[in-house]
């Protein structure tokens, strides 16, 4: 039934045979694969698959499929390595559950070293392969991404793509320095399977304009959003920066440990998104000298739905900041910082709307980067679609307990994800940071000796490094 393919053998080639007649026949009642390409599977699935184990090195020990969906090409490489490396493991990683039942089932019946993750690709533990591969996941870009949680400096990553594979890489290199080699599909004309032997991120030298906003996002809620928005904002104004902390979250928390009381909000960050004040008229001077805060109202819960028949709804936010006055310090520059919702509703599309940086801080605990792929890719779309200057500028570890081994392995687990994208500083579980609200001032004033506040005081530091700045007065603080 199944013609023979270059280079496999004749147990192979009846091992393989078997795994496409189970796929056929789970594929009658669980669409595993397109019914359309079901007479093609042959050659548009199992061949096509078998190609991308030739690429791989002949060293390899272990392999991680992404997105493994019916096998392709994890089960596929799994069968044709039994033969000729017989000591090769394989990790197949799929977060449905009807495809990972199937491929539990196809690993036990075809007798194969496989090991099947059914769960997201953020919530498998970080380590090394030799292999990375994927196919039909997701852009080379995101790949990358998920990839770097799984590499090593002899990692291969192994992604067939189609016709508009040069076009992802121009879209990934605005990223990542890309070393790799695009090999001609044998079962299709217009596919190629990029061979990546090295990839790392971009990061250009970059010099601080007059102003720079950030959003300061993550969709769970209790990370340090807002403890990282009051106190960083705190700590920059020290250094002479005036800065501005935008208080987009209904629930105020920001506003309320700053001194500000929700009877004293007369107007707020929702009089603005609704178009009944200017921003200008929102703000006003805390007790901390250089910073200023625009409160916001509880019913800024309520603002989605008002805005929604709004033609320019994602844009309100970046039509009120400028409208914002030049900035009165002494060097003309000002910093924002936008305190966002726990959510990605259209509060915080507003946000990285307006922004030109992101930071995301995220806690020194259990499934600390779930959901964390979710949020760089709205971040990414918004990124194509409304504001082509946004760029994720640092991940925070928050939260950390230095007697805590869990806390020191998901702050290893998040550098081997991300890289230099995450700042050296590290913000310490700090019982001074916890009760610095409810005395409604922030850490840094409340008790600045503590290691929360030194912490965020060298935030605010490295982060003027990164913007290719710095104080002194920050760095004698």
């Amino acid at each position: 039934m199944f013609p023979p393919i270059a280079g496999v053998s004749r147990e192979t080639h009846d091992v393989l045979a078997s795994y496409a007649n189970l796929l056929l026949q789970w594929n009658k009642t669980h669409n595993l694969i397109s019914k359309k390409s079901e007479p093609d599977i042959w050659r548009r699935h199992i061949e096509d698959s078998v190609q991308l184990f030739e690429l791989a090195p002949e060293t390899a020990k272990s392999w991680i499929d992404l997105g493994s969906g019916a096998g392709l090409p994890g089960i596929v490489a799994a069968i044709v390595a039994r033969e000729c490396s017989p000591e090769m493991s394989f990790t197949l990683v799929e977060s449905n559950k009807k495809k990972s039942t199937f491929l539990q089932t196809a690993a036990r019946s075809l007798d194969l070293k496989i090991k099947v993750e059914n769960r997201r690709i953020e919530s498998v533990a970080s380590s090394s392969f030799d292999v990375v591969s994927a196919r039909a996941l997701t852009s080379l870009d995101n790949l990358l991404d998920y990839a770097s949680r799984f590499r090593s400096d002899r990692t291969i990553c192994l992604f067939p793509k189609g016709q508009a594979a040069e076009k992802e890489l121009i879209e990934a290199r605005k990223r990542w320095k890309i070393s790799h080699r695009a090999i001609p599909s044998r079962t299709d004309d217009t596919s190629v399977i990029l061979r990546i032997q090295e990839y790392d991120h971009v990061r250009a030298p970059r010099r601080m304009s007059s102003s720079k906003t950030f959003a300061i996002v993550n969709q769970k809620g209790g990370v340090g959003k807002t403890t990282t928005a009051v106190n960083l904002g705190t700590a920059l104004a020290a250094a002479g920066y005036e800065t501005l902390l935008l208080d987009l979250d209904p629930q105020g928390n920001a506003s309320t440990g700053l001194g500000v009381s929700a009877s004293e909000r007369s107007i707020t960050t929702y009089d603005v998104m609704v178009g009944e004040a200017t921003l200008p008229q929102a703000i006003i001077q805390t007790d901390v000298p250089n910073l200023f805060l625009a409160p916001a109202a509880v019913e800024l819960s309520g603002a989605d739905m008002e805005l929604i028949d709004n033609p320019r709804r994602a844009h309100t936010l970046s039509d009120a900041l400028s409208g914002l006055p030049k900035t009165s310090s002494g060097d003309g520059r000002r910093f924002v910082l936008i305190d966002c919702p726990p959510s990605l509703n259209l509060l915080t599309i507003n946000a990285l709307a307006s922004a030109q940086g992101v930071l995301v801080p995220l806690q020194c605990e259990f499934y600390a980067l779930e959901g964390l792929s979710q949020l760089l890719e709205t971040i990414r779309r918004v990124k194509r679609n409304l504001n082509p200057s946004l760029e994720v500028d640092g991940v925070i570890l928050t939260m950390h307990d230095r007697r805590n081994n869990l806390s020191a392995q998901v702050a290893a687990d998040v550098r081997a994800y991300l890289g230099d994208l995450v700042f050296e500083t590290i913000i310490p579980r700090n019982v001074r940071l916890s009760e610095a609200p409810s005395h409604a001032m922030p850490a840094l004033i409340y008790d600045h000796a503590c290691t929360g506040s030194q912490a965020y005081i060298q935030l605010a530091s490295e982060l003027l490094r990164r913007e290719g700045t710095t104080n002194k007065s920050l760095e004698e603080a």
